[in-house]
This record gives C-alpha cells, sequence and structure tokens, in this order.
C-alpha cells in the first residue's frame, strides 16, 4: 500500500493593522489595530480549534513586533505543539531591505519569539512573499534551515504571468538564482499548486473544495509533499468587529465580507481530507524526517 504523502499546512500571521496600512487608511486607525488587533485575538484562536478538531500540525509565520504585542497568542501557538517561524519584524512592504536591515529584522524576530514561547526560529516566510538571492544568502549564514516564499501565482499589478514557471516543488537554490537549483543549504518550499494557481487559502476559498480535490489528485501522482498556505484572516468574520475602516478603506471588501460560515464550509472539509489523506507535519519535522533532503 502506498504511503500517504505529507502535508505541509502554514498560516501567514498578517495582522488586521498591516491591512490597514498596505490600503493606505489614516494612521491613527493603523495604531488603533495594532492595540486591539481582531486578525490576531480571533483568527489565532479560531485558527488553532479548527486545526485541533482535526488534528492537523501546522507552522505559523508571525511578524516579531506582534508576537512583542500579542505574546498569549503566539504562546498558545507554542503549546499545541504547532512551529513557529519568522515573517519579519515589521512587515514592510514593499519588501526591499538592505542586506544588513534584513539581517537585524531576522534578529529582532528570532528573540522576540524565543523569549515569548522558548522557540527557536527555524524559517522563514517573506511578507508577500517578496524574497530574493540576496536575502537567502542571509538566511544561509544566519543558519536557517528552510525559507518558503516561492509562489506561482500571478495577480494584476503585483505579479508577473512569468510566475507559471516558477518552481513548485521542494529544492536547494541556488544562491544567483533562487529558482534554480544549486549549493544552498537551505531548503526551498515552493506553494504547491498548478502554474499560476497555488493552494492558497485565497484562491481554494474562492475556487472550494471541488478545485482542492482535483489538484491533490493531480499533483498526488508526482509529489510526495504538499505545501499549502493560509492566512490568519481567512478564520475570522471582519465586519462582525463594525471596524469604521474595514469597508471605508479595504479594497478587498468583497472578500473581508465573507462571513465566517462560508469560510469555515470550504476550510473544515479541507481540513479533514488533510487529516485523511496526507501525514501532517511541519516543516522542520519533515526536515528531521528527510534528513534535510530536497
Amino acid at each position: 500500500m502506498a504511503k500517504k504523502p505529507y502535508s505541509i499546512l502554514s498560516f501567514d500571521n498578517d495582522a488586521w493593522w498591516f491591512h490597514l496600512k498596505y490600503v493606505g487608511a489614516p494612521e491613527k486607525e493603523i495604531e488603533k489595530a495594532r492595540k486591539k488587533d481582531v486578525v490576531l485575538l480571533d483568527g489565532i484562536k479560531n485558527c488553532l480549534s479548527e486545526l485541533e478538531k482535526s488534528s492537523l500540525k501546522a507552522t505559523f509565520f508571525s511578524i516579531g513586533s506582534d508576537v512583542e504585542r500579542y505574546p498569549e497568542q503566539h504562546k498558545a501557538i507554542a503549546k499545541e505543539g504547532h512551529e513557529i517561524g519568522s515573517h519579519s519584524y515589521t512587515h514592510p512592504h514593499p519588501f526591499s531591505l538592505s542586506r544588513e536591515k534584513f539581517r537585524d529584522e531576522l534578529i529582532k524576530t528570532e528573540a522576540a519569539i524565543k523569549r515569548t514561547t522558548g522557540v527557536k526560529v527555524k524559517g522563514f516566510r517573506a511578507p508577500s512573499y517578496q524574497i530574493s538571492e540576496a536575502y537567502l544568502q542571509v538566511l544561509g549564514e544566519m543558519g536557517y534551515r528552510y525559507d518558503t516564499s516561492v509562489i506561482s501565482l500571478f495577480y494584476p499589478g503585483y505579479s508577473s504571468l512569468k510566475n507559471a514557471f516558477l518552481p513548485r516543488t521542494i529544492y536547494h537554490p541556488s544562491p544567483t538564482n533562487m529558482y534554480r537549483r544549486g549549493e544552498l543549504r537551505l531548503t526551498e518550499f515552493p506553494i504547491s499548486g498548478l502554474p499560476l494557481l497555488p493552494l492558497t487559502g485565497t484562491v481554494i476559498l474562492n475556487l472550494g473544495m471541488p478545485y482542492f480535490k482535483a489538484i491533490f489528485n493531480i499533483l498526488r501522482l508526482t509529489n510526495p509533499v504538499f505545501v499549502i498556505n493560509f492566512h490568519i484572516r481567512d478564520f475570522i468574520e471582519l465586519p462582525s468587529y463594525r471596524l469604521q475602516s474595514a469597508n471605508r478603506y479595504s479594497k478587498t471588501a468583497n472578500y473581508w465580507g465573507t462571513s465566517l460560515k462560508k469560510k469555515l464550509a470550504v476550510i473544515r472539509p479541507v481540513f479533514d481530507y488533510l487529516s485523511k489523506h496526507t501525514r501532517s507535519i511541519t516543516y522542520s519535522d519533515y526536515l528531521d524526517a528527510a534528513g534535510d533532503a530536497s
């Protein structure tokens, strides 16, 4: 009997304050959200509950400054046995830092996570998936075991159709071309999926369970590992909080307006399917099992 494929489920802990900043909300709205961020307060709690119901393990990529603001939520992640990775310290957008500033963001985030949860950071996901050869080199120099920022995604004004040709299976990247296999010891985990249709929360929630099952059954023929990415915002119903900024500034009002009931009607079957048909594992545990091999 063939072994079940592995599934590596991850979540970006992008806070509500970041989304307000991204769409140009006034600073007072952003600061208000930092003090009581509904995505972090309720999104993490709801997500952990759904993972427990399906007996799945996951990796959460957290912003260092938010780990400091919301320590209890991040302690809860670690307590449930999930992995916590770095998602930078401030989530700058666009993500275009010098090597020195990037290194500083990594150091601050590592310290925040270690101080709060006792967990040592081993992996990284770049904000908005904006990774580069220079960043990968820094990650390698600092002893990171993996990055998971490569994604075959097309979004008008955000990415190119050339992304259809990006890698979608695990590899060790080249220090001079991050999309080619090379000699970096760090492992790259691209998001799984078809060209331009990755297995992300946004795509899955829009196309539904039939899409997920179809892609899963196609890919499992040749791919022993599925890397799937959601965001914590996928586990809240924002309009119920009546934040003024939700409808005034968000350019993705329809997405945010989706009821939690409708989101969970897709997410729960996906989680149950992963629980029944895959071996759920974190990035680091997979590397331990595979010996850091791609």
